[in-house]
């Protein structure tokens, strides 16, 4: 994909040259891209505590950030999308789309050498990025018991059904000359969908999933992030054209062209996709002023274009982060390649079988009362609700198991009586009720949570449940496959026991 041979110092040195020759303005007085090794000292040269060193490309706060400060100004031009790379027409002509586009696209460009736009760019990427899906079957069995044990393997189904449908079917079967066999391979592709999965935002409904250069050299942190990526135009564009109003394709009155914070596009859309290209070299010559601290107030720049703005102080010399969402240790594994140990979105997952097994071992309940109570509880709220059943990081179990396993428990005569009543009522019952009070309500509640608890523990291959020695195991770890799963394992058993102390008191209330 890139020239991993590069060092990180090279690599910086690439991509800030890049940034530069192709319009991105970074605010150098506030922020500063920095490698591995290089500490917040090395950047100020001032005695400043060495709150945080970067790992790989990150970005550090050169001094005291506010809120609402732009810190740079990206132009969508940079953007490596499918419909601004050079082979948009093949992908338009199969009718690929999203993520898979971007990851051809990307391919395609890192193919194609100092021939593409995104030449500086695209080395300074990484080879690739360490996802699931390029493990093997030993590493994966590392993944036993976690939430997503299975989840990656339906994974690798989808990635290789994926590259046989577009690209070995269509591409490289209709044009061997622009799409080589060697260079789009599986492996290859693989690879730059790991690049893809881990890096692109989604910018808007005309681009999708981008490739962002610089916002994607910010590093993540879950639900406590200093900056977001911002756009002062409307994010609901025209998917075929791109236009922001009214055009051929759509039919959109005035008064939805008003985006949130109260700009307007005014130009319509009545023209070919030749003619959209015209438009889009003569909207680059549009400007807008930027409304921000020293440097940036006096920069005119193209008004299609992302600001990243600071949402949360920081404090000089800490690093500056980004967030790619709120999401949970096992999407981030699956999809970024790390693991938060303190996520604050973090969460478990149960499946309905396990569910269904204590039931059956613990309730007391024949298995015929238990199937016509779980297929009550399909009967007033949807099915597919059972499929998402998790342990939150506050320690709750989410409401729709909470509520299953309340319908459940409750006793012979007050399940009859409650299977009489209009569903208005029972709705208005259940919506007082919050998740809490069905436990205190029933101690047999809280009780079988517990078991649940208990049982999902032991799908772990360890029942080591000492947290505190496992994270300091963690630091004697060396492959990076192993750190990550391990990482894992120990956040779910972590939420795990929490879930379990929590219930454990309020059982012993009752």
């Amino acid at each position: 994909m890139s020239n991993n041979q590069l060092s990180l110092r090279e690599q910086l040195d690439i991509v800030v040259k890049w940034l530069d020759d192709n319009g991105v303005k970074i605010n150098h007085k506030l922020i500063e891209i920095v490698c591995q090794k290089q500490s917040v000292d090395d950047v100020t040269n001032k005695n400043t505590p060495h709150e945080q060193v970067v790992e790989g490309l990150g970005v550090i706060a050169l001094q005291d950030l506010k809120i609402d400060h732009t810190v740079a100004i990206i132009p969508k031009s940079c953007l490596l999308t499918p419909h601004t790379t050079s082979i948009s027409a093949y992908l338009k002509k199969y009718k690929i789309k999203d993520a898979t586009a971007t990851s051809i696209a990307l391919l395609y460009e890192a193919s194609i050498g100092s021939q593409s736009k995104w030449y500086g760019y695209i080395k300074s990427l990484p080879l690739s990025v360490d996802l699931p899906i390029l493990w093997n079957d030993a590493d994966l069995k590392n993944l036993k018991g976690t939430s997503i044990e299975t989840v990656v393997y339906e994974n690798k189904e989808t990635v290789d059904a994926t590259y046989n449908k577009y690209i070995k079917s269509k591409l490289i079967a209709n044009h061997p000359d622009v799409f080589n066999e060697h260079v789009f391979s599986l492996d290859n592709f693989k690879r730059a969908s790991c690049l893809v999965s881990s890096r692109a935002f989604n910018i808007d409904t005309y681009h999708g999933d981008s490739m962002v250069p610089l916002a994607d050299i910010f590093n993540h942190r879950t639900g406590r992030e200093n900056v977001h990526i911002e756009s002062d135009e409307n994010d609901d564009l025209c998917s075929k054209c791109g236009s922001s109003s009214s055009c051929k394709h759509r039919k959109r009155s005035r008064e939805d062209d008003h985006h949130h914070h109260g700009h307007k596009h005014d130009e319509n859309c009545n023209h070919d996709h030749e003619e959209d290209e015209e438009d889009e070299e003569e909207d680059d010559d549009e400007q807008v002023q930027v409304d921000d601290l020293d440097y940036l107030a006096n920069i005119k720049v193209p008004k299609d274009s992302l600001f990243i703005r600071v949402v949360r102080e920081v404090s000089k010399g800490c690093e500056v982060y980004n967030t790619y969402g709120d999401h949970d240790n096992s999407l981030l594994l699956s999809k970024y390649g790390f693991v938060e140990l303190d996520n604050p979105c973090d969460l478990v997952r149960v499946e309905p079988d396990l569910i269904d097994r204590v039931l059956e071992s613990h309730s007391g309940l024949e298995p015929a009362e238990i199937k016509d109570r779980l297929a009550f509880y399909c009967q007033l709220f949807e099915a597919e609700s059972r499929d998402h059943h998790a342990f939150e990081s506050s320690g709750a179990a989410d409401d729709a198991l909470v509520c299953s396993i309340y319908l459940a428990m409750l006793q012979t005569a007050q399940y009859q009586q409650l299977k009489k009543t209009k569903l208005s009522m029972i709705y208005k019952q259940l919506d007082k009720l919050e998740a809490k009070q069905m436990v205190r309500s029933n101690k047999r509640v809280g009780e079988f949570i517990i078991t649940v608890i208990e049982e999902r523990l032991k799908l772990f291959p360890t029942t080591n449940l000492d947290i505190k020695q496992e994270i300091a195991n963690l630091s004697s770890i060396t492959d990076q496959r192993l750190f990550n799963s391990t990482s894992l394992q120990i956040a779910e058993k972590q939420l795990l026991l929490n879930s379990k102390n929590g219930n454990l008191i309020w059982v012993k209330d009752l």
